[in-house]
């Protein structure tokens, strides 16, 4: 192969490049499935902020919160997905299919299940006064929080479950053997 400032075969004028600078679709694919798992795992720990300064607040007492008990296991679930979305970023680069896969065993584990039992929990808080179509009362300072997490919660499966989907496929580009 010549070098770019180097001679041309007789007979070509420079526009025959079409057919050998091509790069294969597994790779653009791969290339713009990574950065939506980045943007994914950027997201999560931000909303994984939250969280975070909740168990940190009800530990240390900071400031006080209307009937709030206390973080529960949900809480602490879905901070340990912060480790998933560590596990993805270090993943990218060197496309290391094993620690993707630890990941989603992380998300899927701490959470999604943290999420969906958080749901559980705040729905059953919050039940009796939409089942009443008391709506004020919720917006009122003492449901205000349960209503927040219940709203935290559902962005959660929801991030969560595009991660997956875009990890799933990132790992199909990755696969190289081909099936037949």
């Amino acid at each position: 192969m010549a070098s770019r400032g180097g001679p041309r075969a007789a007979g070509s004028d420079g526009s025959d490049f079409s057919h050998r600078e091509q790069v294969a679709s597994r790779y653009q694919a791969s290339t713009a499935l990574k950065a939506k798992l980045k943007v994914c795992a950027y997201v999560n720990l931000f909303v994984c902020l939250p969280v975070a300064l909740f168990i940190i607040n009800s530990h240390l007492g900071l400031v006080s919160l209307p009937d709030e008990t206390g973080p529960h296991l949900s809480h602490y679930l879905l901070l340990a997905t912060c480790l998933s979305s560590v596990l993805y970023l270090a993943s990218l680069p060197r496309n290391k299919k094993l620690m993707v896969q630890l990941a989603n065993v992380v998300v899927v584990g701490c959470g999604l299940g943290g999420a969906a039992w958080g749901l559980y929990s705040y729905f059953w808080i919050l039940k009796p006064l939409l089942l009443k179509g008391e709506f004020r009362m919720i917006l009122q300072s003492p449901m205000v929080l349960p209503l927040a997490w219940f709203i935290v919660f559902m962005i959660k499966i929801l991030l969560y479950s595009q991660t997956l989907y875009y990890a799933r496929q990132l790992m199909g580009t990755w696969d190289t053997k081909k099936t037949k």
